[in-house]
């Protein structure tokens, strides 16, 4: 992976929907980060489901912290995974439907935060040197003390 990544937000979207733009930034700010811990400092690539998953738990996470409202943040994809969660598995992305691809991967991220630790759950999938479930499950362990 080599490049630059550029993450532009239009300034009539900014205007038009200023909560999903803040929200849009967060999401952006955790990929920068994200790039820096798995591929900079582990070499690992992740796959786009996992990836994606952090986004939007951090903005899931920061939601209250930037006085975003649910129809802002990534809770408004709850709608999409109930109508569409039999055809996007967790860890699948369908490029013919990113849009359920988005929706299972942050439910799925979601639950897990929810349930296991919240911020630190992510802190410790990010920290770590492995990517997608590996990533997961080791953080899971580490956090419940099983490793």
């Amino acid at each position: 992976m080599t490049g630059i990544v550029v993450a532009v937000i239009d300034t009539e979207f900014v205007t038009v929907q200023p909560d999903v733009a803040v929200s849009t930034l967060a999401h952006e700010y955790q990929h920068m980060i994200h790039f820096n811990e798995k591929w900079v400092e582990h070499g690992v690539s992740s796959p786009t489901w996992f990836e994606e998953m952090l986004s939007m738990l951090s903005e899931d996470l920061l939601q209250d912290h930037l006085g975003l409202s649910d129809d802002g943040s990534p809770k408004s994809r709850s709608a999409s995974f109930n109508a569409t969660y039999w055809g996007s598995g967790v860890v699948d992305w369908l490029e013919s439907d990113v849009l359920a691809s988005y929706a299972s991967a942050y439910i799925f991220g979601a639950f897990l935060a929810r349930n296991y630790a919240g911020a630190e759950l992510v802190q410790s999938i990010m920290a770590n040197e492995y990517t997608g479930r590996q990533s997961i499950t080791t953080a899971l362990a580490d956090l419940l003390n099983l490793s």
